[in-house]
């Protein structure tokens, strides 16, 4: 049995189900007031008009998804319900008035279109609660489901930004970065100690906050960048007047909300595939700012460029959890794009939405 053949099994049984119970009350109650009540026929009467329902239930799902009530235009969407509310529940009315004569009168010869719509005009203005009854019943559904999967996907995020924090501190403690971090201070131990104590305090300060903020899933703007400050102040001292760098940053993206760990992937990546492999000086240039409702970040570098034949970045185990905490965090919402430089490096494209903002 496929999907819609069980569910509208079920949307039948349900309206057949009221239609029962309807016509079970309205039994009882004429026995009570003392009214001649004739089971069978109140049976076959009212409970088709429920049943008839079940027909016409496909229409207010339609249109409940076509026009969602939503905060901005609840009123001009309440009005539109209503007016469609009338027609349906007139076309229904019509329906069920032309079966309850022909039952009632037994022949359809003997039913006067007149009559039926008189009848109808009088009776359609029930069916106009039943639909609003509907629309509720579909708008909780709706939420209740929308619930349950944002309840999943908040689990499977979390996990998965658990998973990704401790790769990203084990990507943080690669053995090449720190080798390369204390080579360099073993060497200005003996000939420039006071630069070697600077160094081993950077160290100390850029791990103490990869451990401080690994449960954080969100970190301000301003904390990312002083982040990548520490480690790029690291890498200078291996790199020396050989490396350059330049952060662009509006102070009023300072406090902006952005993924904790985010940058640095990325940076190391720009130094590791482009910077180390160039002759001369290298440069990374790193700029922040805002288009429209997203925040876009761009990584740039002259080192030896890209190549997407050989798709290097791609592979690495750094961009790797970028992309998948970006996913996890954001959906289809993010971009990254790895491009080659005209004149020589690569450029990283970042665009996130900004947390709160809607498009």
């Amino acid at each position: 049995m496929s999907e819609k053949i069980k569910n509208a099994s079920v949307v039948l049984l349900i309206w057949t189900a009221v239609g029962f119970l309807y016509s079970l009350q309205s039994y009882y109650y004429r026995i009570q007031v003392n009214q001649q009540a004739d089971w069978l026929k109140i049976l076959m009467v009212d409970t088709p008009y429920f049943v008839f329902w079940s027909f016409f239930t496909p229409i207010p799902l339609y249109f409940s998804r076509r026009f969602p009530f939503v905060k901005k235009n609840w009123l001009s969407l309440l009005v539109i319900h209503f007016m469609l509310a009338m027609v349906i529940a007139f076309i229904h009315s019509l329906i069920y008035m032309t079966f309850r004569m022909y039952i009632t009168i037994g022949s359809f010869q003997d039913i006067e279109i007149a009559s039926i719509y008189i009848n109808a005009v009088a009776n359609f203005d029930y069916g106009i609660l039943v639909y609003f009854v509907i629309l509720l019943v579909l708008n909780v559904l709706e939420y209740y489901k929308r619930f349950q999967q944002e309840k999943t996907q908040n689990a499977e995020l979390q996990s998965a930004l658990i998973t990704a924090q401790l790769d990203a501190l084990k990507m943080k403690l690669q053995p090449h970065f720190l080798f390369n971090t204390l080579n360099s201070i073993s060497v200005l131990i003996k000939d420039n100690p006071q630069k070697a104590g600077e160094t081993v305090n950077r160290l100390s300060d850029l791990l103490r906050h990869v451990l401080n903020n690994v449960d954080d899933q969100f970190t301000e703007l301003e904390n990312e960048i002083s982040f990548i400050r520490q480690y790029l102040a690291i890498e200078k001292v291996r790199f020396g007047e050989r490396l350059t760098v330049t952060i662009e940053l509006d102070d009023g993206l300072k406090k902006v909300p952005v993924p904790s760990l985010l940058l640095q992937p990325i940076v190391e990546n720009a130094i590791r595939h482009g910077i180390a492999r160039r002759r001369g000086k290298g440069v990374i240039d790193i700029k922040v700012f805002k288009n429209n409702h997203f925040l876009t970040i761009d990584v740039s570098d002259n080192g030896i460029g890209y190549n997407p034949q050989k798709g290097e970045l791609e592979k690495g185990l750094g961009l790797k959890i970028t992309t998948d905490r970006l996913k996890s965090l954001f959906g289809d919402e993010y971009k990254l794009n790895i491009v080659a430089v005209k004149s020589g490096g690569t450029k990283v494209s970042l665009q996130i939405p900004v947390p709160g903002e809607s498009k």
